[in-house]
């Protein structure tokens, strides 16, 4: 399934391919390393079954930091590592399992 990736990504801190290394990096800190390679495989099939999912995770970042009347002011701190550990990297794990 091919994904509409209009989005202009020079307005966001990360841009999508960098914003889901963030995000793949940060999902495997918080397993054992002896886990990686079944958390990888597990991340890649998410990519490939569930695209949708996996783009919608950037482009949900991306609205909340483009709307601060909605989210506060700290909707500019969505792209930060910990923002993206309770938001992406939470979801993408409830997907993996």
């Amino acid at each position: 399934m091919e994904i509409n990736k209009i989005r202009d990504e020079k307005y966001y801190p990360l841009n999508r391919e960098e914003f889901n290394k963030k995000v793949i990096e940060l999902t495997l800190s918080l397993y054992d390393e002896k886990d990686h390679d079944y958390i990888k495989k597990e991340i890649n099939r998410v990519i490939e079954t569930e695209p949708l999912f996996w783009n919608g995770l950037y482009d949900g970042a991306c609205f909340v930091y483009e709307n601060p009347s909605l989210y506060g002011k700290n909707c500019k701190r969505t792209f930060e590592d910990g923002y993206i550990l309770q938001d992406a990297v939470g979801e993408l794990r409830l997907m993996i399992g």
